[in-house]
């Protein structure tokens, strides 16, 4: 696979003698709700991943569904609200939920906007396993001041506010993996991200493609992105297994020009035998 992009990948290094016969070429394209183009595309794709995932995972949320969270007053001060929201990428033939911690402090951001944070899956796993309800918000809140601490803007003696139950609804209702091959092909491409989240495009290369209306972007450059999405899926997206599942979707959707038969070959096809069914004219 001849990969042809302006910019590098995490697997685009792994394979040197490459297979000219197929190419990828990396260019991104959204898809959006208002283009009548790619509509119903869009609410196409949107209605197989819910299927997939509603089947698969009991606290899954379809995509219709939208919760807003804002801080609120805390003993009188003004806290923090924590909860988890999701960036759903695609690497063929699976289609991923991320988990990401958002953390709003109402004194800078809007109720809109906040921090944001993809934790790795051994994080998530230790505030899922806690084995009291106080250990598991201990583990949560360290995680957070220590995601909080790199950015100077951040009040540092704010109070959070969120219900330790509710975090793990959300996380199971935002993550996981499915082998969903008719996304890509709906799509046309073998790599996509789904997000709602700015913050992810900001300061990209696709940052002017994105609107209020776009729901998916196809044929990105993951090392382009703001924030690093693979993170909790790590072990699971090895740089070899990457390029080859891409280069298996091309390899399915390519086209290979089949010749026309001659007469011959259509007289033998329904049966005739060339010497004794016909006599020369």
């Amino acid at each position: 696979m001849k990969i042809i992009s302006k910019y590098k990948d995490f697997y685009d290094y792994i394979v040197q003698d490459y297979d000219a016969d197929i190419h990828y070429v990396r260019e991104p394209k959204a898809f959006s709700n208002g283009d009548k183009e790619t509509n119903d595309i869009v609410l196409n794709v949107n209605k197989l991943i819910d299927n997939v995932f509603s089947s698969k995972h009991k606290s899954y949320l379809p995509y219709y569904y939208h919760n807003g969270y804002y801080g609120r007053s805390l003993n009188n001060d003004i806290a923090g609200h924590i909860s988890i929201v999701s960036a759903t990428f695609g690497i063929y033939p699976y289609v991923y939920k991320v988990p990401i911690i958002r953390v709003a402090d109402p004194k800078i951001y809007s109720s809109i906007n906040g921090l944001y944070y993809v934790m790795s899956n051994t994080v998530v796993d230790k505030i899922m396993c806690a084995p009291t309800h106080d250990e598991g918000v201990e583990i949560l809140i360290n995680e957070v001041k220590r995601l909080t601490a790199i950015n100077t803007d951040f009040d540092k003696n704010t109070k959070f506010v969120f219900d330790y139950k509710d975090i793990k609804r959300q996380i199971n209702t935002n993550r996981g993996k499915e082998d969903i091959k008719d996304v890509f092909y709906l799509l046309g491409a073998p790599v996509f991200i789904h997000t709602s989240l700015d913050a992810i495009y900001e300061g990209t290369q696709y940052a002017t493609m994105i609107d209020p209306h776009t729901a998916y972007l196809t044929n990105i450059c993951f090392n382009e992105l703001n924030m690093n999405i693979l993170k909790y899926y790590y072990n699971d997206l090895a740089d070899l297994n990457t390029y080859i599942n891409i280069e298996n979707f091309l390899w399915s959707i390519k086209q290979e020009p089949v010749a026309a038969p001659d007469n011959k070959t259509k007289i033998q096809a329904h049966g005739f035998d060339l010497k004794t069914s016909f006599r020369k004219m």
